[in-house]
């Protein structure tokens, strides 16, 4: 029995070790391949080599193509598989290759044509696993095929067919005018451009105006590009251009002129005025003058004048008025300050001042109106007036006194009231003081001399008693 396990287990450990020794499929790096005959294996025996491919459009870069199965195991990976290079797909005449992706497997070629060239063959071309897929282009001129005849004209050269850039003269038969483009261009489209021109017999028609005659130039017929001179009759002037020039279109350029009548302004005066510049007579319709007025005169409107269509000065003559002006102010016991100097003109000012000890009655500034007058009235210088006395008088038994006060002026100095006032007060007051004592002193005279009575009586009395 022992026997028997032990042989049991030998044998399922050595199918064990054989199995590890087997390797899975590989697990390969991008864009490879096993080579063919290794691609559908999904198990390996031990030391197997395999040999890798890159896919299609990519191409070793490095590294190796084999790998080995050693003990269940692959070797690394090595190998590196890049995008082929197709590089230039060469070049086009007449034409142009872009590569708006590069030049790798899988991407494109463009082509384009120049203008006027026309693409044959493929618009675009793709880098294969072998290079460049497909041929390349051409580029072709364009046909032009030939343009249309005009009745009465030709063109040259005369071809079969044009190619692009090739271009056509045409030409008129006698008496008939060309209109429209010289020349016509075969174009990128195939086509001649512009337009062919047109033959035909054009004539303008003779030119007349009023109150004029054809001067110098042509004769009727009139052809395009042949001119005319015209003039206007004796007493009128043209407005416009005196020479036309018949144009293709059968009218006369730049339009026919305009005979008018001569208008002149009379030649203008003004009273107290002269002319100083401009035009002489005949005055004609926008001519100038321009005047000025006499001195001591004054002008009144423009001193330009312009000659109207109508004959009338514009905007209209213009007077001379005299200069007004105001006396040279004079005041008594005052005299100017600051301001104008004669001559006074209206709206100059003056400004007065009165003398020492004398105040100003009135505005002392004076304005010179147009008038002629001094406004608001030219002012006085008054005296400052001597404020009236205060008598005061004391009477005593013995003595009168008489005090004089002058009183406090009315007006006058603002700073000498206060101190004028101060001094009467203080007269006042002294005087009072004064006549106060003198009052005194008298009294006690008086009793004194009272005294000195009764004594005489009593002394006499006694003498009669006696």
């Amino acid at each position: 029995m022992g026997v028997t396990y032990f042989l049991l287990l030998s044998s399922v450990g050595l199918a064990v070790t054989v199995q590890a020794q087997n390797c899975s499929k590989p697990t390969l790096g991008p864009h490879m391949n096993l080579r063919d005959e290794f691609i559908l294996l999904e198990t390996f025996p031990d030391g197997t080599k395999v040999y890798l491919t890159c896919e299609v459009g990519y191409a070793p870069a490095g590294g190796s193509t084999v790998i080995t199965c050693s003990a269940g195991s692959w070797s690394r990976v090595t190998l590196r598989c890049e995008r082929k290079h197709c590089g230039s797909a060469g070049e086009i005449t007449n034409g142009q290759v872009e590569y708006p992706e590069g030049t790798q497997f899988g991407d494109k070629a463009l082509f384009h044509c120049d203008i006027g060239y026309t693409l044959v063959g493929n618009r675009e071309i793709m880098c294969g696993d072998k290079g460049w897929m497909g041929r390349l282009p051409v580029c072709e001129v364009m046909i032009c095929s030939p343009p249309h005849g005009v009745v009465n004209g030709t063109f040259s050269p005369n071809n079969d067919e044009y190619n692009y850039g090739d271009v056509v003269l045409y030409s008129c038969n006698k008496d008939n005018t060309l209109i429209g483009s010289r020349s016509i261009t075969c174009s990128e489209d195939g086509t001649f451009k512009p337009e062919p021109p047109t033959c035909r017999m054009v004539e303008c028609k003779d030119p007349q105006i009023v109150n004029g005659k054809w001067q110098t130039g042509s004769r009727p017929p009139h052809r395009p590009s042949s001119t005319v001179t015209l003039n206007c009759n004796s007493g009128y002037i043209m407005k416009g251009a005196a020479t036309q020039t018949c144009e293709i279109s059968g009218e006369w350029s730049p339009g026919l002129p305009t005979c008018e009548r001569i208008v002149e302004c009379k030649d203008p005066q003004i009273v107290n005025g002269y002319l100083d510049a401009g035009s002489r007579p005949p005055h004609r319709t926008s001519s100038t003058v321009t005047f000025k007025c006499n001195s001591g005169y004054i002008m009144k409107g423009a001193a330009t004048q312009t000659c109207e269509i109508s004959g009338e000065w514009s905007p209209g003559l213009p007077t001379c008025e005299r200069m007004v002006e105001c006396k040279d102010p004079q005041i008594v016991n005052g005299q100017w300050q600051a301001g104008s100097r004669p001559p006074h003109r209206p709206s100059s000012t003056v400004t007065f001042k009165c003398n020492s000890g004398y105040i100003m009655k009135g505005a002392a500034t004076q304005t010179c109106e147009i008038s002629g007058e001094w406004s608001p009235g030219l002012p006085t210088c008054e005296l400052k007036s001597i404020p009236p006395s205060t008598t005061t008088t004391t009477t005593t038994p013995t003595t009168t006194t008489t005090t004089t006060a002058a009183s406090t002026p009315k007006g006058g100095d603002s700073k000498l009231g206060p101190i004028v006032g101060v001094a009467v007060f203080g007269v006042i007051l002294l005087l009072i003081l004064v006549g106060v004592a003198v009052f005194i002193m008298k009294r006690k005279r008086s009793r004194r001399t009272s005294s000195n009575k009764e004594a005489t009586n009593d002394d006499a009395e006694r003498v009669g008693l006696s």
